[in-house]
């Protein structure tokens, strides 16, 4: 199967899709290390400002729930750490979230890091319990649901110290395999304390709106332990050949897909993958043109039509002091 993969991947090469400065140094950084994190307004997405818009309401919708709707989620499975949004309130109430992972640019840097055409799986809003358990995405492990998995997370409050339940991980050059931990299922912090000295683990922090890419089906990665109700959005994708498609329909947005109801061009359609299937009549009506990029930085000179993003102190090139010390290694405690 991994050779059939890499030469699809090798014959997707001359249909690469152009990058911008920021999603090359994306691309860079997920070949690299594994996981690359930049604020929001550094990329040049049409949809940023829609969804800047929704994260007010999104934080409100996440501060009525409790740990008693997990009793009526949507979701085939997991959840055991978290509450979210049921995708069908998400498609008819912050449909923004779900249009913002099918923004064109974002689909041409998540095609570059798969190399292979894009099957989109939705969007997870969720909170976490601040119940102090090791369970679920809080132990480490890899993403299985293809040989290539993107995450993309947005975190939808600050998450600048380890109180907050940041995404660790291992880099890449330094993440084990699962044949390291002889038979071990569970992976807690003792686990990979032995075959990963802490001082190499990483975590990746910053404000609101601070966006993480992850190539999380190569290396080990977690969500740490909160201690107050950390709120993100959480947006998968992987190849349009999966090789566990019932893992990838588990945790997606399928339920909310018949009540979607936005205009889509035909390769948001395509990278539905089998979901598209589902949408209603309206939205599976494709858009021709492709929307016009609309960029924050500064050497586009143009601006969004509503109003412009925050203007912020100079920053070293592509991402923020914050993000830089994101990088830095765990501090033993």
């Amino acid at each position: 199967m991994q050779v059939r993969y890499r030469a699809s991947q090798v014959r997707h090469l001359r249909r690469r899709p152009p990058l911008s400065s920021i999603g090359r140094h994306i691309v860079a950084e997920l070949r690299r290390e594994g996981v690359a994190a930049v604020p929001l307004e550094e990329l040049p997405f049409a949809s940023n400002r829609a969804l800047l818009d929704a994260m007010p309401r999104a934080r409100q919708h996440l501060d009525r729930l409790d740990a008693r709707a997990s009793r009526t989620l949507e979701y085939g499975e997991g959840f055991e750490h978290c509450v979210p949004i049921n995708p069908s309130t998400i498609a008819t109430q912050l449909p923004e979230f779900f249009m913002w992972g099918l923004d064109e640019s974002l689909l041409d840097i998540v095609e570059r890091c798969i190399g292979l055409d894009v099957a989109y799986h939705g969007v997870c809003i969720r909170k976490e319990l601040v119940d102090g358990k090791a369970v679920g995405t809080r132990l480490w492990h890899r993403d299985a649901e293809d040989l290539d998995v993107i995450r993309v997370l947005v975190y939808l409050n600050d998450v600048v110290d380890d109180e907050s339940g940041p995404f660790e991980y291992v880099p890449r050059h330094s993440s084990p395999s699962y044949r390291d931990f002889h038979g071990v299922e569970r992976i807690d912090d003792e686990q990979m304390r032995r075959v990963v000295p802490e001082w190499r683990w990483r975590r990746a922090k910053g404000p609101t709106g601070t966006v993480v890419f992850g190539a999380v089906a190569k290396l080990f990665h977690r969500g740490k332990i909160p201690l107050s109700a950390r709120k993100l959005a959480s947006f998968c994708y992987t190849s349009r050949h999966p090789t566990d498609e019932r893992l990838c329909r588990s945790y997606s947005f399928e339920p909310g897909i018949p009540f979607v109801d936005e205009p889509l061009t035909d390769r948001q359609r395509a990278c539905l993958w089998k979901y598209q299937e589902l949408l209603p009549t309206t939205a599976s009506r494709s858009v021709q043109r492709r929307p016009e990029m609309v960029s924050a930085r500064p050497e586009s000179q143009r601006v969004f039509a509503r109003m412009p993003l925050p203007v912020r102190a100079p920053r070293s090139p592509m991402v923020t002091a914050a993000v830089q010390a994101s990088f830095a290694p765990s501090e033993l405690t």
